[in-house]
């Protein structure tokens, strides 16, 4: 990946792509070619995440302006709940055409609100360009790895036995 995100800078001018996409395009040929490799990656990958995440939510929150953050106070917490309307609207989009019936759609809806990871990973982004929304934008992406991480769980623990039913298929 780290090749690639090299070659993408590299070539940004003379031929743009996306790593991303180029990995993923990747993982998706590996895995129908060699699935057996594909597993052992994906296990060692696993393996690494473990403790790339903790350096990342760590790091995220070692930069984080808790004064900043009380600041925006109600505005962020509207903010967020707003967002939340919208993706859920936008999951709801995704699957109102899907064979399954409407407990499920809306359990599914409900499962896309936690927020976290890439949050933690794109919060500080802005912030370290030098950006005057830079705080702003990492507040708010804490905000919403602390809101909706621990809401979201809980509503997922607790609805899943209402909302989902078990296919005797």
């Amino acid at each position: 990946m780290g090749i690639l995100v090299a070659i993408e800078n590299a070539l940004t001018d003379k031929a743009p792509f996306s790593s991303l996409l180029a990995v993923m395009t990747f993982a998706f040929i590996l895995k129908r070619q060699a699935p057996e490799t594909a597993a052992e990656i994906k296990k060692t990958s696993d393996a690494i995440w473990v403790l790339a995440e903790i350096f990342l939510f760590v790091l995220v929150g070692a930069v984080v302006n808790v004064s900043y953050a009380f600041g925006c106070g109600l505005q962020a917490v509207a903010l967020l709940a707003l967002v939340l309307v919208f993706r859920m609207a936008g999951v709801w989009l995704c699957v109102r055409f899907a064979p399954m019936d409407a407990k499920s759609r809306l359990f599914c809806m409900i499962a896309y609100t936690p927020k976290a990871t890439v949050q933690a990973a794109i919060g500080a982004i802005p912030l370290s360009m030098g950006l005057g929304c830079g705080q702003t934008v990492l507040t708010l992406a804490v905000l919403s790895i602390l809101l909706t991480a621990p809401l979201g769980a809980f509503a997922i623990d607790h609805l899943y036995p209402r909302l989902l039913t078990k296919d005797e298929r």
